[in-house]
């Protein structure tokens, strides 16, 4: 079996680390190894700024 590079492996399964976005400024956060960790600043964004709502994404 063939092993695979990290940029051949990121096109295969659609990336490897998250992001999340507000999809009520349309702003970006950085990456994130973890869809946890990313979650976790999504979910804080939410509480922070009442009425914002977040969605985290493969990258």
């Amino acid at each position: 079996m063939k092993k695979l590079t990290l940029n051949e492996a990121s096109n295969v399964i659609g990336g490897v680390g998250f992001q999340w976005k507000c999809k009520t400024t349309g702003w970006e956060s950085g990456w994130h190894l973890t869809y946890g960790g990313a979650a976790k600043f999504a979910y804080a964004h939410e509480q922070k700024y009442s009425g914002h709502k977040t969605v985290v994404f493969p990258v």
